[in-house]
C-alpha cells in the first residue's frame, strides 16, 4: 500500500514538473538582440541599450541588467557595466563602435544576430534654425527645426532638446512646451529674432549666425457680413 502511494506521488510530481517546464527547449536561451540597432551621441553623453533574450518556443525576456556589455572600441565608447545600470554606454571620443551583450549564465551572445552600432559625434560647434526667415500673420504659429553641427561634419536634430528665446515676446512668443518646444506663437505686428541654446553645452544659434527671423503682419481681416 505504501509503495503504491509513493509511486502515485512521484508520478504527480513528474507531471507537475512537466507542466512548469513546458515543451522541450522552451526555456533554452537561443539568441540575444539589442535595441536600438543604431545610436548617435556626442562626446560626454551616454546611451542606454536594451537586451532581449529569445527562447525556444518563441518566448522573450528582458535581459538588460543580466548580460555583460562590451564595446568593440573602448576608446570611442565604454561599456561600464555598472550595477543596476549595466547597459549605459559612455561616449568618449569621435568614432564608431559595435556594442554587444553576452549572457554569463549560458554564454549566448548577441554576436550571432549582430550587435548595435553607436556613433560618437565630436563636440557641438554650432546650431542653426530653419526656416531662417519667414513671414506670418498675427494669430498664426510656426514650428522651427534646430540642427546641431558637430566637429567632423556630423549633424543631429536638436529641435526638442534646445531652449528657444524671442528677441521680442510681444511679437513672437516661444513657450517651450514639453514635446513641442519649437512652436512659436505670433502675437503682434513687427519683427523678432528667434534663437536656440543648448543647455548642456551652452552653444547658441546666436553666436554662430544660426538664428531665425520672423516678420509678423496684421491678421487677415474677416469677410464683411451683409
Amino acid at each position: 500500500m505504501l509503495r503504491s502511494v509513493l509511486a502515485l506521488a512521484a508520478a504527480a510530481a513528474l507531471a507537475a514538473g512537466a507542466c512548469r517546464s513546458g515543451p522541450p527547449g522552451a526555456e533554452r536561451l537561443e539568441r540575444i538582440t539589442i535595441g536600438p540597432r543604431e545610436a548617435r551621441r556626442p562626446v560626454g553623453e551616454a546611451q542606454r541599450f536594451t537586451a532581449t533574450g529569445h527562447y525556444g518556443g518563441g518566448a522573450t525576456r528582458n535581459l538588460t541588467q543580466r548580460v555583460r556589455w562590451e564595446s568593440s572600441d573602448p576608446r570611442v565608447a565604454a561599456a561600464v557595466n555598472a550595477k543596476g545600470d549595466r547597459s549605459r554606454i559612455e561616449a568618449l571620443a569621435p568614432g564608431t563602435a559595435v556594442i554587444t551583450a553576452t549572457d554569463p549564465r549560458t554564454g549566448v551572445s548577441s554576436h550571432a544576430s549582430g550587435g548595435a552600432t553607436i556613433t560618437v559625434l565630436g563636440a557641438l560647434e554650432r546650431i542653426t534654425l530653419a526656416p531662417a526667415a519667414l513671414g506670418r500673420r498675427v494669430g498664426q504659429t510656426q514650428r522651427l527645426t534646430a540642427t546641431g553641427h558637430y566637429a567632423g561634419g556630423a549633424t543631429r536634430n536638436l529641435t526638442q532638446r534646445v531652449v528657444y528665446r524671442s528677441s521680442d515676446p510681444a511679437v513672437a512668443a516661444a513657450p517651450n512646451d514639453d514635446g513641442d518646444r519649437s512652436r512659436v506663437e505670433i502675437v503682434g505686428v513687427g519683427a523678432a529674432t528667434i534663437s536656440a541654446i543648448d543647455a548642456e553645452t551652452g552653444v547658441s544659434s546666436t553666436t554662430t549666425g544660426g538664428d531665425a527671423t520672423i516678420v509678423a503682419v496684421a491678421a487677415k481681416p474677416s469677410p464683411a457680413r451683409e
